[in-house]
């Protein structure tokens, strides 16, 4: 029990330590408001660190997204649904009698589902008082794909402590 515990000590420090040597840091000073890429790969955020030298409130909100764009396009498809329905069959025999039979049997109907144009996911959004300075260490990484998207309403001077994902 006791080389058990031992074996997942080192196993712990050995995946922190790992992770510490590919931590890195991103430092940008976001001039304008609009939609800004600050990371063109994936990243496990450890910490957002926000100052805003401008005399008003700014929300920036990051988005998991590969480029500088907030939507993406899902096109035009076929599905196919399956009902059970009930199929009855009449006639009349030789003899006059009227004969029904009901059967019950899958149908499959084709739909078509229009394009769709969805937004890319938020990871976080943050209000920044006038001339403050916010601090933001999630409990969890939070684990961006794609890249890291930054939408704000004016300047902002933004860092960003992560872990590269590959």
């Amino acid at each position: 029990m006791k080389n058990m515990f031992k074996s997942l000590l080192m196993g712990a420090l050995l995946l922190s330590s790992v992770f510490a040597l590919q931590a890195a840091t991103l430092s940008t000073n976001v001039a304008a408001a609009g939609t800004n890429n600050v990371l063109a790969s994936g990243a496990a955020i450890t910490q957002v660190t926000a100052a805003n030298a401008t005399g008003s409130a700014v929300t920036i909100q990051i988005f998991d997204a590969p480029a500088a764009l907030l939507t993406y396009t899902v096109g035009a498809y076929t599905n196919m649904t399956r009902t059970v329905v009930n199929v009855t069959n009449s006639y009349t025999s030789r003899n006059g009698f009227v004969i029904s039979n009901t059967n019950t049997v899958l149908r499959e109907t084709a739909g078509v589902q229009g394009s769709t144009t969805p937004s890319y996911r938020s990871v976080i959004i943050l209000t920044v008082p006038a001339g403050e300075t916010v601090t933001y260490t999630p409990t969890t990484p939070l684990v961006a794909f794609q890249g890291l998207l930054l939408t704000n309403q004016a300047a902002i001077n933004l860092t960003i402590d992560y872990v590269p994902v590959r």
